[in-house]
């Protein structure tokens, strides 16, 4: 605590470093930005020496007494054992002060010393005992009134079951700790629950979600100067654009990050570079992320050794993946796993064992990629994580297909499909609420403005009153001066109403077109299909078109010959569609054709203008990034009822129908149409 009168004493500067090191408490760093300062210069140099060599702590000279003090420096050197991945000695370290900790009559050290040994524990899933150290931190939290270390308690008991992989009740935790947070004025202990529930948002795919809490993480951890959370904030903000294949955000936020992690903090350092490496070699840049990746790996094991190597090998297989060496790759796989069996938690174990199932599906080991995509979905649907499940489910059944298990792949397919609505159809919502809100804003603004402007026009009839006063020839003229500005305000605001329905329309037209092909978007196709279906008396054809082989142009000509390929395919579809239907992106590589057709030989009819489109696009070599290349397209048509079309329900079902049929043409040797049968029944 900073005095006025005298000096801090050893006791104090003790805790003071104990909490400044304790501020991140799962799998946390000692942070040099705590704002408890100042320190005794003597306590400063140590601080600063495990920090910035946590090695040191190995044969770190313990004076002899069993004070404040004495278990305050045990802490200490645990943290930095902890940071070396040296469990045991930590774990000696922290028996000991635990020990003479309950002699104490202050609560404080007790309480240091259970929070730093549940993380710990956690560290080494050993999970029964690490449950046992947070119950004891919270009890005596609680007898005592302390709000903050409650707060700390409630954050560390997240934490533990995240590891186990419950996602409900890491989520009930967490938010219970951002409560008595709030409450109990702890800024820092805010930052880390708020980006600990973003967290569990993302895996359980609320990506939107997840990106709000982030970046309101990141603006407190900005406000209160708490640059290692700024940093974990900006990685975690990243990953979500990596996830929405945003690789150029991604990438702006990795490298921001870098600049506000702890120099010293090595891990977290070697943690950013591996997500960078992934980033940059996904943009094709495989060289540059292969270094990044080498990079990150010595620079991790400096500190945790062996330890390290599993995390940076799963990087260093992407990389091989996308280099087609995907033998190389599942080696570096089940190196990963084996070094990680031991200290891996559930999440960890899963995003493994997906890269696994995605390599042997790659390598064609159907039989064994079906095994595998049993473990992955039963795990991912254990932890709560949709986005490993659905993709997994798609994995999973191209698997069952190249094992000859045709009905059960369609079902997997089926099911992909259903949860990859659901995914779409949260982040899409979010989308045009952002749209929305934007357009009620101007609203607001403009309605604003009309407003001062009748304030003028009342205020300006008051005058005109005032000026009858000063006689009959006074007056004329004021009348005539205050028509003619009532008429041209009046000019006016029938101006800026023009504009503002100007602007309406435009913002509606910007939040129904896909800004890279000028094609409606989601939102325009379902707006277009609900105009259709209002209409009835016609059936309603949904062809959903998928480019093939895409990813393999993404990679060959890079992220800009793929837009090329996407606009070329626009500007086909623009000229083989009837004018009856219409054309719409529906995302990355995906293209939607709705249309009314006639009761009579609607199925031929739309069986020719699928050929028709599938002619328009392979007929001509497209350019790409300067090269020219032939591209092909496989669809899936669904075919309602005559009157059967109305309902968002009837919608679901067209659309998932199209989706199966899109798979049946992809599996079935791609470049073709298949018409699903049956898709409109109640």
């Amino acid at each position: 605590m900073r005095s006025n009168l005298h000096p801090p004493n050893l006791r104090q500067c003790a805790f003071a470093i104990l909490l400044l090191c304790l501020a991140r408490v799962v799998c946390a760093q000692p942070s040099l930005d705590d704002p408890l300062r100042p320190l005794s210069s003597e306590l400063k140099a140590i601080q600063a020496q495990l920090h910035a060599e946590p090695e040191r702590a190995e044969s770190w000279a313990i004076p002899p007494g069993h004070n404040a003090d004495a278990v305050m420096l045990r802490v200490l050197l645990a943290n930095a054992e902890r940071r070396r991945a040296r469990l045991p000695q930590a774990l000696k370290l922290l028996a000991d002060a635990d020990s003479m900790a309950r002699e104490l009559e202050s609560p404080e050290p007790l309480l240091a010393t259970l929070e730093t040994l549940a993380a710990t524990y956690l560290d080494n899933v050993q999970f029964e005992a690490c449950d046992a150290a947070i119950a004891r931190l919270q009890t005596l939290a609680e007898q005592r009134g302390l709000a903050v270390w409650h707060g700390r308690a409630l954050g560390l008991r997240g934490g533990y079951w995240r590891r186990r992989g419950d996602y409900e009740k890491a989520l009930a935790a967490h938010v219970a700790a951002l409560d008595l947070r709030e409450r109990s004025g702890d800024r820092f202990g805010e930052v880390e629950s708020i980006n600990a529930i973003a967290l569990l948002r993302r895996r359980g795919g609320e990506l939107y979600q997840a990106l709000d809490g982030h970046t309101k993480a990141l603006r407190i951890a900005t406000e209160i100067g708490y640059r290692s959370a700024s940093a974990e904030s900006r990685r975690l903000i990243a990953r979500i654009y990596n996830e929405l294949d945003d690789f150029e955000q991604a990438e702006r936020f990795y490298t921001a990050a870098l600049v506000d992690a702890d120099p010293h903090d090595e891990v977290a350092r070697a943690d950013i570079l591996l997500e960078l490496a992934s980033v940059v070699a996904q943009q094709g840049r495989l060289d540059e992320g292969e270094r990044l990746a080498d990079d990150a790996i010595e620079l991790g094991q400096r500190t945790q050794g062996e330890n390290y190597s599993g995390v940076g090998y799963m990087r260093r297989a992407q990389i091989l993946s996308l280099r087609g060496k995907s033998a190389d790759a599942l080696r570096w796989i089940d190196e990963s796993l084996r070094l990680g069996r031991n200290v891996d938690g559930a999440r960890s174990i899963l995003v493994k064992r997906a890269a696994r199932l995605r390599t042997l599906q790659a390598l064609k080991r159907h039989g064994e990629a079906v095994d595998e995509g049993e473990f992955v979905l039963r795990m991912a649907r254990e932890v709560g994580d949709r986005l490993v499940e659905r993709d997994a489910l798609k994995l999973y059944a191209e698997a069952l297909s190249g094992s000859g298990k045709p009905e059960a792949a369609f079902e997997a397919m089926a099911l992909y499909s259903q949860i990859n609505a659901e995914v779409a159809s949260s982040m899409t919502s979010r989308r045009i609420a952002d749209l929305e809100s934007s357009l009620k804003r101007r609203e607001l603004e403009s309605n604003l403005a009309l407003a001062e402007k009748d304030r003028d026009l009342s205020k300006l009839q008051s005058e005109r009153q005032r000026w009858i006063l000063f006689g009959a020839a006074a007056l004329g003229v004021a009348l005539i001066a205050a028509l003619l500005t009532l008429i041209a305000r009046i000019r006016r605001v029938r101006a800026v109403n023009q504009l503002l329905h100007h602007q309406s329309e435009l913002l509606k037209r910007a939040s129904e077109t896909d800004a890279l092909t000028g094609l409606p978007n989601r939102r325009g196709a379902v707006q277009a299909y609900q105009n259709m279906a209002t209409a009835g008396g016609e059936r309603l054809v949904v062809m959903l078109l998928d480019i093939d082989h895409f990813k393999r142009i993404n990679d060959r000509y890079g992220h800009a010959g793929g837009d090329d390929v996407l606009k070329e395919i626009a500007d086909r579809l623009r000229r083989v569609t009837p004018s009856s239907f219409c054309a719409a992106r529906w995302g990355g590589e995906e293209f939607l054709l709705i249309g009314a057709l006639s009761t009579t030989n609607t199925e031929t009819t739309t069986r020719q203008l699928a050929d028709a489109v599938l002619d328009a696009i392979r007929s001509e070599p497209m350019s790409a990034a300067g090269s020219s290349l032939t591209v092909t397209t496989s669809i899936g048509v669904a075919i309602s009822d005559a009157g059967s079309a109305t309902g968002s329900k009837r919608w679901e079902s067209l659309l998932q129908a199209a989706d199966v049929a899109l798979y049946q043409a992809k599996v079935s040797g791609r470049d073709q149409v298949v018409v699903a049968t049956g898709t409109a029944k109640p």
